[in-house]
Protein backbone atom coordinates (compact mmCIF):
# COMPACT_ATOMS: atom_id res chain seq x y z
CA UNK A 1 0.00 0.00 0.00
CA UNK A 2 1.54 3.43 -1.48
CA UNK A 3 1.70 6.38 1.47
CA UNK A 4 -0.46 8.93 -0.02
CA UNK A 5 1.05 12.65 -0.43
CA UNK A 6 0.13 16.09 -0.76
CA UNK A 7 1.99 18.92 -2.09
CA UNK A 8 2.59 21.67 0.50
CA UNK A 9 4.58 25.04 0.45
CA UNK A 10 7.02 26.15 2.70
CA UNK A 11 9.12 29.04 3.47
CA UNK A 12 12.43 28.04 5.82
CA UNK A 13 15.42 29.79 7.27
CA UNK A 14 19.02 28.45 7.16
CA UNK A 15 22.27 29.24 9.50
CA UNK A 16 22.75 32.45 7.77
CA UNK A 17 19.64 34.00 7.90
CA UNK A 18 18.85 33.45 3.93
CA UNK A 19 15.22 32.65 3.41
CA UNK A 20 14.15 29.90 1.46
CA UNK A 21 10.97 29.34 -0.52
CA UNK A 22 9.89 25.94 -1.94
CA UNK A 23 7.31 23.43 -2.40
CA UNK A 24 7.39 19.57 -1.41
CA UNK A 25 5.65 16.53 -1.45
CA UNK A 26 5.21 14.69 1.98
CA UNK A 27 2.26 12.98 3.82
CA UNK A 28 2.12 15.56 6.08
CA UNK A 29 3.45 18.89 6.99
CA UNK A 30 5.20 18.04 10.10
CA UNK A 31 7.06 15.84 7.66
CA UNK A 32 7.93 18.38 5.60
CA UNK A 33 9.20 20.31 8.55
CA UNK A 34 11.05 17.29 9.68
CA UNK A 35 12.62 17.04 6.77
CA UNK A 36 14.29 20.47 6.04
CA UNK A 37 14.96 20.47 9.41
CA UNK A 38 17.45 17.90 8.54
CA UNK A 39 18.40 19.89 5.86
CA UNK A 40 19.64 22.23 8.75
CA UNK A 41 16.59 24.70 7.67
CA UNK A 42 14.71 26.31 10.28
CA UNK A 43 11.10 25.76 8.79
CA UNK A 44 9.12 29.38 9.12
CA UNK A 45 6.02 28.29 7.33
CA UNK A 46 4.47 24.87 6.13
CA UNK A 47 0.87 24.99 4.46
CA UNK A 48 -0.53 23.13 1.74
CA UNK A 49 -0.08 24.39 -1.54
CA UNK A 50 -2.25 24.17 -4.49
CA UNK A 51 -5.02 27.01 -3.37
CA UNK A 52 -7.98 27.80 -5.23
CA UNK A 53 -9.94 30.83 -6.20
CA UNK A 54 -7.85 34.23 -4.93
CA UNK A 55 -5.72 32.17 -2.84
CA UNK A 56 -4.25 30.19 -5.81
CA UNK A 57 -0.55 31.06 -6.86
CA UNK A 58 0.08 32.07 -9.82
CA UNK A 59 3.42 30.02 -12.23
CA UNK A 60 4.82 31.55 -14.80
CA UNK A 61 7.05 29.40 -17.14
CA UNK A 62 10.59 30.40 -16.93
CA UNK A 63 10.34 32.60 -13.69
CA UNK A 64 10.86 29.80 -11.27
CA UNK A 65 8.71 31.87 -8.07
CA UNK A 66 5.21 31.63 -7.94
CA UNK A 67 3.75 35.05 -8.08
CA UNK A 68 1.31 35.32 -5.11
CA UNK A 69 -1.56 37.30 -3.81
CA UNK A 70 0.77 39.63 -1.98
CA UNK A 71 3.31 40.25 -4.88
CA UNK A 72 -0.45 40.97 -7.09
CA UNK A 73 -1.46 43.43 -4.61
CA UNK A 74 1.70 45.50 -4.72
CA UNK A 75 1.91 45.59 -8.48
CA UNK A 76 -1.83 47.10 -8.46
CA UNK A 77 -1.12 49.81 -5.80
CA UNK A 78 2.29 50.53 -7.75
CA UNK A 79 0.40 50.85 -11.30
CA UNK A 80 -2.19 52.53 -9.64
CA UNK A 81 -0.06 55.14 -7.95
CA UNK A 82 2.04 55.63 -11.03
CA UNK A 83 -1.66 56.55 -13.01
CA UNK A 84 -0.72 53.53 -15.22
CA UNK A 85 -4.57 52.24 -14.83
CA UNK A 86 -6.00 55.64 -14.86
CA UNK A 87 -9.15 55.80 -17.70
CA UNK A 88 -8.26 57.10 -20.97
CA UNK A 89 -10.53 60.08 -22.50
CA UNK A 90 -12.08 58.79 -25.73
CA UNK A 91 -10.76 60.96 -28.96
CA UNK A 92 -12.04 64.11 -29.59
CA UNK A 93 -14.92 63.46 -32.46
CA UNK A 94 -15.37 66.10 -34.86
CA UNK A 95 -19.10 65.32 -36.18
CA UNK A 96 -18.84 68.08 -38.75
CA UNK A 97 -16.96 66.21 -41.83
CA UNK A 98 -13.49 67.98 -41.17
CA UNK A 99 -10.63 67.09 -39.96
CA UNK A 100 -9.17 68.11 -36.91
CA UNK A 101 -7.45 71.57 -37.11
CA UNK A 102 -9.54 72.47 -40.67
CA UNK A 103 -11.65 75.88 -40.48
CA UNK A 104 -14.52 76.80 -42.65
CA UNK A 105 -18.17 78.65 -42.02
CA UNK A 106 -20.62 75.77 -40.25
CA UNK A 107 -22.99 76.45 -43.64
CA UNK A 108 -20.17 74.83 -45.71
CA UNK A 109 -19.47 77.84 -47.78
CA UNK A 110 -15.77 79.29 -48.11
CA UNK A 111 -16.29 82.43 -45.91
CA UNK A 112 -14.87 84.67 -48.68
CA UNK A 113 -17.83 87.07 -50.44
Amino acid sequence: MAIQTQKYAFTARDASGKIHKNTMEAPSSSVVASRLQERGLTPLMVEEAGGKGLNADITIPGFGETIGLKDIAILSRQARRDDLLRPVAPARVDHSGRPDGEQGSPEGGHGGP
